[in-house]
């Protein structure tokens, strides 16, 4: 009988509600270059990916009836960068500006009938300075053709973040 009570409980649903990268409005984006060859650009994280790392979730629109204890889990890329390395001199003053690949991950867990939140944490994955350094100090980096960091580096990050941030849901299950 008290087992019935007190016993392990089935985990709790977690639902996708949501999946968004916040555009960037800092002044560094205006700092980092693409290259310059035609085509390339600074780099975007890409939406698939995202989706990609949280396709395990059913969707809220996709899960059908839901239950009183379902939570719903928001993801949101609210910041992001590439690396850029400058060195502005002029004369006798000298200015080293330097930043490194980082991406930040914040995700809100809600209970499904109402607007209460059970837990919200935000994760922040950056390039290592070795590594950063390495791919810096490279001919592609001195000549300036093409973009050293790319997209693809935002999305290793994003990947880092994403694991932690399952680490965490799977807890609060």
């Amino acid at each position: 009988m008290l087992k019935r009570f007190f016993g392990p409980r089935a985990p709790r649903r977690v639902l996708l509600s949501g999946l968004s990268v916040m555009p960037r409005a800092d002044w560094k984006r205006h700092l980092e270059s693409g290259g310059f060859l035609p085509g390339d650009r600074a780099c975007v994280p890409s939406g698939y990916v995202l989706d990609a790392l949280f396709a395990h979730f059913p969707r809220v629109d996709e899960a059908g009836e839901s239950r009183p204890d379902d939570l719903l889990l928001d993801v949101c890329v609210v910041s992001h960068q590439s690396g850029e390395f400058w060195l502005a001199d002029a004369g006798p003053i000298s200015l080293l500006l330097l930043w490194r690949p980082k991406v930040r991950l914040a995700m809100r867990l809600t209970k499904c009938g109402s607007s209460k939140v059970v837990d919200e944490y935000t994760v922040t994955e950056r390039m290592p300075w070795g590594e950063f350094f390495g791919r810096k100090f490279t001919i592609k980096g001195f000549l300036g053709f093409g973009s050293v960091f790319d997209a693809r580096d935002l999305n290793a990050l994003i990947t880092k973040a994403a694991s932690r941030i399952n680490e965490r849901v799977a807890r609060q299950r």
